[in-house]
């Protein structure tokens, strides 16, 4: 989160004229803002299900976490994307090695567009949040400790979780960079927010609730992961691909039910 801007607007599109009004209108609550801005920018995120910018990361993600289930699997992994084991000092060099690989990658990929930039930060949140999960701390965690954090969320056990870490913070991150264009323009006298502070706590708050929203995608992950399971044996890249299409639906189903 925290794309706040002071100047920009939002395209001057009719749904996006939607979400303007909306941040203006004092009755309309954090619920219906991110509805009508999950609305206007659903075709770019259905678009951005296919970038592999996004569905990298998490396809990347699902293998990190099924490798850590056992140790050796979990170093064999590390170092056959020149990790060294035995060099990782914390969580935060271990993160820091881990997004070295995706920026590796990237220069592959074709030029990215903002929403691209996005899924990075997804990633890195995601991988603070599985971290964290076992209460360690990211600055002394042992490799040990580590592997049994990311065990957790291995996709035998947590395909829903796993999902939810990571597609919840990329959603967030999208609705909050699109409100972004507009939050720095509604603070002030006789507007939505009093101060900066009070837009950057709906910004963060938004977060929250994309997290909150995310809960339908952990329910339906799980029973996709199964079924992929029978079928194909592995989760491929195709497969994480496809897969995003459907969750990012699904986002979207649920929050025009949440606000009716």
């Amino acid at each position: 989160m925290g794309h706040l801007r002071l100047a920009d607007r939002l395209p001057r599109y009719a749904n996006w004229k939607r979400v303007v009004e909306a941040l203006r209108d004092p009755s309309e609550d954090l619920e219906s803002i991110a509805a009508k801005a999950a609305d206007a920018a659903k075709q770019k995120l259905s678009e951005s299900a296919d970038s592999p910018y996004v569905w990298y990361p998490y396809w990347f993600l699902i293998q990190l976490t099924a490798h850590a289930e056992e140790p050796n699997g979990f170093r064999s992994f590390l170092l056959r994307h020149d990790i060294v084991p035995d060099e990782q000092e914390s969580a935060v060099a271990l993160i820091s090695d881990l997004t070295r690989i995706l920026e590796d990658r990237r220069k592959e990929f074709p030029p990215p567009t903002a929403l691209d930039e996005l899924a990075l930060d997804a990633f890195h949140e995601a991988v603070g949040n599985i971290m964290l999960s076992e209460g360690n701390s990211l600055f002394d965690s042992a490799l040990e400790e580590a592997r049994r954090a990311f065990a957790r969320f291995a996709p035998s056990r947590a395909f829903g979780r796993l999902s939810r870490v990571y597609l919840g913070s990329y959603y967030g991150e999208v609705l909050s960079y699109f409100l972004s264009y507009e939050l720095g323009n509604e603070v002030g006298a006789e507007r939505r927010f009093g101060s900066y502070e009070d837009a950057e706590d709906f910004n963060r708050r938004l977060g929250s609730y994309a997290h909150g929203v995310s809960e339908l995608v952990e329910e339906f992950a799980q029973g996709w992961y199964s079924k992929q399971l029978w079928e194909k044996g592995e989760i491929s890249q195709e497969a994480a691909r496809r897969f995003l299409h459907i969750a990012f639906r699904k986002f979207q189903q649920q929050l025009e039910t949440e606000v009716g």
